[in-house]
């Protein structure tokens, strides 16, 4: 088979891109300007366009993607270059569906969007990522270089950090994962405490509550490089094991305060405590912008009223976070009247902490249903409430 090499140009995509980009301004022009009232989005207008704006957020999110890639893949005849074109291929098309949904409401979008599929370099694109010689030629490229395919380039330290916790998922966590998994088991210690003394339940906290980012903003490229290697082996067994304090720690941090920054964070660092996350419920799965549970405050403790699908790391873990729903908002969307603040209407949503031991009193939906229904209560541990 003859090697297709790649000749996009960056240049000619980059024009691609920038019109894209002119339809999506346009596109949320055209939404904001429908969901307005008095100059303020309207909660009841923009639940009734949902759905394109579900298009557009989409659409958006690609064309970041895609803009980031192609920034990333600089070197035409690599195997990254040649998977960055099968990508642009692919996210250009379905952001091209996607305007093409928004038409329906916008219909002068199509002019622009018939315009952009006819131009050279749209379709010299998609051909260089979505022709089948071009994809046999990246498969056979694919095979010949085996697992290290399109390595992200890091500065040495990042290196250095992805290396240790590879290895360290192969010699710890490799050996164990099958029975965990097989078995339904907790993650043991033996795989919980070299992860505490190696510091990554403290990625996420600021060096100056014992964590290891830095103090004056977040270190997400950290965390993504231990999260992937410890993933490689095991996502449930490792990999997940430090998106629960990170969560946790990012709360504490955005509605905490300095007295609960000080009492938490060091100790999720240390990965002592261990945190359990409750936030994904049955008809609303994680989005925390219609999650429904609801807390009101009661005689030595809060009442939680609703359900929450599960309760990730519960059964290690000595401090809980549950997102929940402490004050009624009549105003669901975002605006209100000029008069009343944030605070006076009611705040949407607010995250319980809750130390140590917790006690559930509820109804079961039925014997083989576990989920948490009708009233928990939790008595006398709650220990803070973040507000968001």
């Amino acid at each position: 088979m003859t090697e297709i090499v790649s000749m996009t140009s960056p240049t000619t995509l980059d024009a691609v891109l920038s019109t894209i980009g002119s339809l999506l301004d346009s596109a949320a022009g055209s939404l904001a300007c429908d969901c307005s009232v008095g100059g303020r989005i309207d909660g009841a207008r923009f639940d009734r366009v949902q759905s394109r704006a579900y298009e557009l957020a989409t659409a958006t999110a690609e064309l970041l993607a895609l803009r980031a890639t192609w920034a990333a893949a600089s070197q035409p005849g690599l195997l990254s270059y040649g998977l960055a074109e099968v990508f642009a291929a692919d996210a250009l098309l379905s952001i091209a569906q996607r305007v093409d949904a928004l038409s329906a409401d916008q219909p002068d979008l199509l002019s622009g969007l018939a315009t952009l599929r006819q131009t050279p370099e749209f379709q010299s694109a998609i051909r260089r990522g979505r022709s089948a010689d071009a994809l046999d030629a990246l498969g056979e490229r694919i095979l010949q270089q085996g697992e290290t395919i399109a390595d992200v380039v890091l500065d040495e330290d990042k290196s250095m950090m992805r290396d240790v916790f590879l290895r360290f998922g192969e010699d710890l966590v490799g050996p164990l994962a099958e029975n965990i998994h097989r078995h339904d088991l907790i993650v043991p210690e033996t795989i919980l405490g070299p992860m505490r003394e190696m510091g990554v339940f403290g990625l996420s906290v600021p060096a100056q509550f014992g964590g290891s980012a830095p103090d004056d903003r977040e270190d997400n490229l950290s965390m993504m490089i231990v999260t992937e290697a410890l993933s490689k082996t095991s996502l449930a067994a490792a990999g997940s094991l430090i998106t629960r304090p990170e969560i946790m720690t990012r709360a504490i941090l955005a509605g905490g305060t300095d007295a609960q920054k000080e009492k938490w964070l060091p100790g999720i660092a240390a990965g002592a405590p261990l945190c359990a996350i409750a936030i994904t419920e049955p008809d609303f799965g994680s989005d925390v912008a219609s999650l429904s549970l609801r807390a009101t405050r009661t005689e030595g403790g809060w009442l939680l009223n609703g359900a929450k699908t599960w309760c990730t790391f519960a059964g290690k873990a000595g401090l809980m976070m549950v997102v929940a729903r402490t004050d009624p908002d009549p105003f669901p969307g975002t605006s209100r009247p000029e008069h009343l603040s944030r605070r006076e209407t009611g705040l949407r949503r607010s995250c319980l902490l809750l130390s140590a031991r917790w006690r559930w009193r509820h109804d079961r939906q039925g014997d083989s249903d576990d989920r948490l229904s009708g009233h928990a209560f939790l008595r006398h541990r709650v220990r803070g409430v973040l507000r968001a």
